[in-house]
């Protein structure tokens, strides 16, 4: 009969294996002095770490790396999208100035030919959807001249983030 390790005892070797369904057995039929149980092999040679698991700030880091990956595949999409309509596509807020977090959504600029920027802009909203991420979409043909400003000074090409 094959053996299994023991999952949580790295040291685990078939030997103890035998002992274990030998300890079992005797157990079982009620005698004294039986060899040692699993665990107790295993805490003898000084292991005695269990399956660890992740802390809540790891799982948090997980979550916000998935997050952001998430706005930057949206945001590369609907650059491809806005290409396509001869539009340019730019990102700004949190996710270029390195304050993104958990709740944040994609911030994303157009730019190009008024005609077809309302749709376009429809298109990326659903593209981040799509990707599970909140979009907010700017026309930078509508936005006021502060903010058009700021956005062109500071805003990024999506294939430009990483």
């Amino acid at each position: 009969m094959p053996t299994r390790p023991i999952p949580w005892c790295s040291g685990a070797s078939p030997a103890d294996a035998s002992t274990r369904r030998s300890a079992a057995g005797a157990a079982r039929a009620g005698l004294r002095g039986a060899a040692p149980q699993a665990g107790a092999i295993c805490y003898a040679r000084g292991v005695t770490s269990r399956p660890s698991f992740p802390t809540y700030a790891e799982i948090r880091d997980r979550q916000l790396t998935a997050h952001r990956a998430r706005a930057l595949s949206a945001a590369r999409a609907g650059a491809v999208a806005a290409r396509a309509a001869c539009a340019r596509l730019l990102v700004f807020g949190s996710l270029v100035e390195g304050r993104f977090h958990r709740g944040s959504d994609l911030d994303v600029a157009l730019e190009g030919p008024a005609t077809g920027l309302a749709d376009l802009a429809l298109t990326v909203e659903r593209i981040a959807a799509a990707h599970g991420i909140a979009a907010d979409v700017v026309r930078l043909d509508q936005a006021p001249p502060r903010l058009a400003a700021r956005i062109r000074e500071r805003g990024r090409d999506p294939a430009e983030l990483e």
